[in-house]
């Protein structure tokens, strides 16, 4: 038997890690088990005493795991918790002897941890292992820099990526992945929340196509995505990027024949341009390893002090609740809670007055954010948090907001904070 061994990568097209595993099999002849391991920490508490996993982000990981279970056609899909996959691989070993086990590679430090234990446990049974690149726009051998050597920043990183030519733009194979069936969901979105999609592939790819060829909405992204309300603003894929129901190279390649068909502008490049900075922090957190969840960052400066007559505890509580006064940021935790979306201005806001406002330790606003956001990505989440709180890949030494400017200029009619806080924020706040 062949093990597709898969955990963020929850999708049929453009992966080719499935499509290894197929191979495998048909050269072998020989079945293929697909065993699914939810991801890192599902039962788990994290920093701070948090949950790492809500309610509402584990329904969407459930939901992606239904979509392609419920479709794969080659033989059994089974799953099981991270910290017993080797258990759940004895298992399978015992009942029909294991070939092979193809997987993706992961970027997060406790993920590799736990790929080292599954290649030692095939190594000590001689079972042969594959291992692909399959949750970015390119694979390690093909960087033009060693990881040990990536740039601190982001600007150098992408021009070295563009002028190489590092990017695998997609010529997808003659798959031999079947799919077949149906699938459930029982995703259940927030009325109010501006991503109100299941964790499909299905609803993955549909909202691709919507956003860039019924609505063009790609057309106008740099212009309008800084906004807060509705679906239309922004793309909206993180989240599918994220369980990797939806590929990176997928949207690169849509975005590409977009230009070719429709229109090519500032805007059009500027959503590649954000799949660059999430393929930046993939790679950063390869190479910084158990650092990227250090107090200091992987910066030399001192940890930040904390504020006086502010204890970080109580500030952290009332920042987490939404109960800080400032209506645009607790209008912003309150749609982060309650929807498990939040936009990247409102994160970048949030981000910010937690750290600079009310001097917390960043950590626990990244710990926060892991529980909550249906898009969570390790390298992605504790790379911004870093970036914002000064002890990561900032250049700049602060990197602070003026929320009362960014509500005039985000939310100038309110309507955002009405949507989150109700109006009565109106009559309690002029904070912001």
């Amino acid at each position: 038997m062949v093990i597709y061994w898969l955990r963020n990568d929850l999708r049929f097209h453009e992966n080719v890690a499935l499509e290894a595993a197929v191979d495998l099999s048909f050269k072998s002849g020989q079945p293929i088990c697909a065993l699914f391991t939810f991801p890192d920490g599902w039962n788990e508490v994290g920093y701070g005493g948090l949950s790492r996993f809500s309610p509402r982000r584990k329904a969407f990981w459930e939901d992606a795991w239904r979509s392609f279970s419920g479709r794969f056609t080659h033989g059994p899909a089974v799953a099981a918790m991270a910290d017993e996959a080797r258990d759940a691989l004895e298992r399978l070993h015992a009942s029909t002897p294991v070939s092979g086990i193809v997987f993706s590679k992961s970027f997060g430090f406790n993920e590799q941890r736990l790929e080292s234990s599954v290649c030692d446990w095939c190594l000590s049974r001689g079972i042969a292992f594959q291992t692909v690149e399959n949750h970015d726009l390119f694979s390690e051998a093909e960087l033009p820099f060693a990881v040990c050597d990536l740039p601190a920043t982001f600007t150098p990183f992408r021009h070295l990526v563009e002028s190489n030519g590092a990017i695998r733009l997609l010529v997808p194979p003659a798959s031999r992945a079947r799919e077949g069936g149906s699938r459930r969901s029982n995703f259940e979105p927030d009325e109010r929340s501006a991503f109100p999609w299941d964790g499909s592939e299905e609803s993955a790819k549909a909202r691709v196509e919507a956003y860039l060829w019924e609505s063009d909405g790609i057309a106008s992204y740099k212009v309008t995505r800084n906004g807060l309300l509705g679906t239309e603003f922004s793309s909206k894929f993180s989240a599918w990027l994220a369980t990797g129901a939806l590929s990176c190279r997928y949207v690169w390649s849509e975005t590409l024949r977009y230009e070719r068909e429709r229109t090519a502008n500032e805007s059009t490049y500027w959503l590649r341009f954000e799949l660059l900075w999430r393929s930046f922090f993939l790679w950063n957190a390869r190479k910084q390893g158990a650092s990227l969840f250090a107090p200091n960052g992987w910066k030399t400066q001192k940890e930040k002090p904390q504020a006086r007559g502010m204890p970080s505890v109580e500030g952290f509580e009332r920042w987490s609740l939404g109960k800080t006064g400032n209506a645009l940021v607790d209008a912003a935790l309150n749609e982060l809670v309650a929807s498990g979306f939040l936009s990247n201005r409102a994160r970048q806001i949030a981000a910010s007055y937690l750290v600079h406002d009310l001097n917390c330790d960043w950590r626990l606003g990244a710990a926060f954010f892991e529980q909550h956001l249906l898009d969570y990505e390790c390298a992605s989440n504790w790379g911004n948090w870093a970036y914002i709180a000064g002890v990561g890949n900032d250049a700049r030494p602060l990197r602070a907001f003026n929320t009362a400017k960014q509500a005039l200029q985000y939310d100038p009619d309110g309507k955002y904070r009405d949507l989150w806080l109700g109006t009565d924020w109106r009559k309690e706040s002029d904070s912001d």
